[in-house]
C-alpha cells in the first residue's frame, strides 16, 4: 500500500536594492573661524528615490532605517544628532533621511545600526513595493576648524528588514570636497577714542555733531576673507534714531544730558545690530577706518561726563 503526501512551498519574502549605492555631491565649504561650535556649516541631499524592490509572499512585516559609519564625535548639536569625525579638525558629519520627502524635517540619524525606523508597512500586497527615501548629510562645526580636502568615502547606508531579517544595504557615499577656514586676527580687542572736552555752546541744535575723532581697527586676514561688522550698544532714548548710542550712566548725576555718540565707517553712520560687509581682504594687514562723534539729541545740552561704549561684532566668511 502506498501513500501520497501532498503540500506546498512557502514563498519567502525578500527585498533587494535597485542599485548598490548613491553618492551625495557636497560643494566646497567655507567656515568662519569664529563661528560658534554647533553651527551647521554644510548640507547636501539626494532627491527622493526608489531604493528597494521586494518580492515573495504578500503578507510581511517590513521596517526600514538608516545607519552610519565612522568614528563617533562626542559633541552633539542642539538637535542631538549623532556626528562622526572627518579628517579635518572641527568638521563632523551626520546622516539624515526621510521617507518619501525632500525636506527631511524631523528625521535624523547617525548611530551605528538602525538608528530610527522610518516606516512599518502593514500586511498587504508587496509585489511592486518601492521604498522611496531621501538621504542626506549635514556637517557641523564641533571644534576649532582646519582646512583641507575631505576624500570621498562611504558614510552610511539605507537598510530594510523583512520578516526580522535585514536585507542587502544600499550604501551612501559622499564625493570629495574642500573645507576652507577663513578668518582675521584683530590687533587690539579694546580701543579708546578720546573725544576731548567740548564747550556746551558748540551744540547748536538737535543733530549737531561738533566733534569727530577718527580711529582705525587693525586686522590680519586670510586672503578672500569677507570682513563683516555689526555694531551693538545701548540706544539713546531721546531721539528716534536708534543708531545713536546712549551715554554711560545716562540720567544720573554728573553725566551730560542731551547728547549721545555716533559711530561711522568711512564717514557713513553705522546702524546698530545690522551686519555690514566692509571688504574682501586681499590677505595680510587690513586697516579699517572708523570714527566717533558726539550727536546732539535735545535742544539743550547740559554739561557733565560724556562717555559711551559700543561693541564691534566682527565675522569673517
Amino acid at each position: 500500500m502506498a501513500g501520497l503526501i501532498s503540500g506546498h512551498n512557502a514563498t519567502a519574502a525578500s527585498c533587494s536594492p535597485i542599485s548598490l549605492s548613491s553618492t551625495i555631491t557636497i560643494p566646497p565649504i567655507v567656515v568662519q573661524r569664529d563661528v560658534p561650535i554647533g553651527t551647521l556649516i554644510g548640507r547636501a541631499t539626494l532627491p527622493a528615490k526608489s531604493i528597494y524592490t521586494c518580492s515573495g509572499k504578500t503578507t510581511i512585516a517590513t521596517d526600514a532605517g538608516i545607519k552610519a559609519y565612522g568614528t563617533l564625535q562626542p559633541y552633539r548639536p542642539p538637535n542631538n544628532m549623532a556626528l562622526y569625525n572627518t579628517n579635518i579638525p572641527g568638521v563632523s558629519y551626520g546622516i539624515i533621511g526621510a521617507l518619501d520627502s525632500t525636506n527631511m524635517a524631523g528625521y535624523y540619524f547617525g548611530v551605528e545600526g538602525p538608528d530610527k525606523i522610518l516606516n512599518s508597512w502593514s500586511p498587504g500586497d508587496i509585489a511592486s513595493l518601492r521604498y522611496g527615501v531621501s538621504l542626506g548629510v549635514e556637517l557641523f562645526k564641533t571644534g576649532p576648524t582646519g582646512s583641507g580636502a575631505i576624500p570621498s568615502k562611504k558614510v552610511g547606508a539605507a537598510i530594510i528588514r523583512v520578516d526580522n531579517a535585514w536585507q542587502t544595504e544600499h550604501d551612501l557615499l559622499i564625493s570629495s570636497f574642500n573645507v576652507t577656514t577663513l578668518a582675521c586676527a584683530i590687533s587690539a580687542s579694546n580701543i579708546s577714542v578720546p573725544l576731548g572736552d567740548v564747550l556746551v555752546t558748540k551744540f547748536t541744535g538737535v543733530g549737531a555733531t561738533p566733534v569727530t575723532k577718527g580711529f582705525n581697527l587693525g586686522l590680519n586676514c586670510d586672503a578672500n576673507a569677507k570682513v563683516n561688522v555689526s555694531l551693538s550698544g545701548t540706544a539713546n532714548s531721546d531721539i528716534a534714531n536708534s543708531d545713536i548710542l546712549a551715554l554711560t550712566n545716562a540720567g544720573t548725576a554728573g553725566v551730560a544730558d542731551g547728547l549721545g555718540v555716533q559711530i561711522l565707517y568711512n564717514g557713513a553712520p553705522l546702524k546698530r545690530n545690522t551686519n555690514l560687509l566692509l571688504k574682501t581682504s586681499a590677505g595680510g594687514v587690513e586697516t579699517l577706518p572708523f570714527s566717533a562723534r558726539y550727536f546732539q539729541t535735545k535742544s539743550a545740552v547740559k554739561p557733565g561726563k560724556a562717555n559711551a561704549s559700543a561693541t564691534f561684532n566682527l565675522t569673517y566668511q
